[in-house]
């Protein structure tokens, strides 16, 4: 079986993360599905800490802001992202 879990790209995924509902509920059902040995894929921000991570955007946008890049400057997919976001 193959799975594939999209996770929103304000916040990335990480092992020490208390916030982040979604988040946290794709980082515990990615570690079930490794230890079943499901094909699964996340599709998160790149700084996410995942196994199988597909990159969406370079980084979160957490990440970006707390860096104080503005979001539409940091990369070309945040130009669409603040584009739509109107951020």
């Amino acid at each position: 079986m193959k799975i594939l879990q999209i996770s929103s790209p304000d916040i990335a995924i990480r092992d020490d993360m208390t916030y982040g509902g979604t988040q946290r509920v794709i980082r515990s059902l990615q570690r079930r599905y490794k230890e079943l040995g499901y094909e699964a894929d996340v599709a998160a921000p790149g700084d996410s800490g995942v196994h199988n991570l597909r990159s969406t955007i370079p980084v979160s946008i957490w990440t970006s802001l707390e860096r104080g890049e503005r979001l539409a400057e940091a990369t070309p997919e945040f130009a669409t992202l603040a584009h739509y976001m109107r951020l």
